[in-house]
């Protein structure tokens, strides 16, 4: 019996921070190549659109949330490529089952072989690509118990206590008025599972909560950060404390290579 469709897109993040002694620059460079030769592929087609998340070196958010009393991680630059499909019922399932044949396809170990030995190291971004944002993006990397802990059950409680916040936030009018579009991401072990079933290596996965929102110009950005609301929001209620959760917090400003986008 087919399973229900489901009315969520199929989306993937990647995170990915650049190797020990290759330049930020460089590994943007080798992760853009990667994607240019995965949407030569028949199965880049499933996906409506393709972006990668460059942090801008020149805006520490970081520093300035550690300042307000807001404990993050220390910035690690990390780089963040998204595809997701449209909400489409019965082109998800689809979606899925596609990708994951890809997942055991000799043209993913190719693609993650040129990853491996020449990230970075051997191409060019293209001039004529499109860009927008910026963004600021939070991933919380949620601290698990045990080894074999459920990583979706503990995403979705932490979106459960975090979710609320961030609505709260979204009424006020400073956030009414800078910010144009919000997305909150729960990590599920359903691509990870697949790939530790191939023995393709890779580690089991963190439960991870990803927020991004989206701003017209740097300037909207930073006024929606410093207002007194966000201070008070970040400091005083969303602590891991406050939330009875332990985790780590990646924030940074972030714009937007568009590879691909139909939607």
């Amino acid at each position: 019996m087919t399973p229900p469709a489901s009315k969520t897109p199929f989306q993937i993040l990647i995170v990915r921070h650049p190797p020990p002694g290759v330049p930020q620059a460089a590994f943007i460079s080798g992760l853009d190549a990667l994607v240019d030769e995965f949407l030569t592929l028949p199965v880049s087609g499933i996906f409506q659109a393709v972006e990668i998340f460059v942090p801008k070196t020149d805006f520490a958010v970081n520093s300035k949330f550690e300042e307000m009393g807001f404990s993050t991680t220390p910035p690690l630059n990390p780089v963040v490529l998204r595809l997701q499909t449209e909400v489409s019922a019965e082109y998800i399932i689809g979606s899925k089952e596609s990708y994951l044949k890809f997942l055991a396809s000799s043209d993913f170990g190719r693609l993650i072989s040129e990853g491996e030995t020449s990230f970075g190291l051997n191409a060019n971004v293209n001039a004529g690509q499109s860009a927008r944002g910026p963004y600021w993006v939070l991933v919380f990397d949620l601290l698990a118990e045990g080894a074999n802990d459920d990583v979706h059950g503990i995403a979705e409680k932490f979106h459960k206590k975090l979710a609320p916040r961030v609505q709260e936030w979204l009424q006020f009018p400073v956030a009414q008025k800078t910010v144009l579009k919000h997305q909150i991401y729960q990590s599920n072990s359903e691509i990870s599972n697949e790939m530790e079933r191939l023995g393709l290596g890779y580690p089991a996965p963190r439960p991870t909560l990803a927020l991004f929102g989206e701003y017209s110009d740097l300037e909207s950005l930073k006024e929606a950060i410093y207002a007194p609301e966000t201070v008070d929001i970040a400091v005083n209620r969303v602590t891991p404390k406050a939330l009875s959760t332990s985790y780590t917090v990646q924030s940074f400003v972030a714009d937007v290579i568009v590879k691909k986008s139909t939607i």
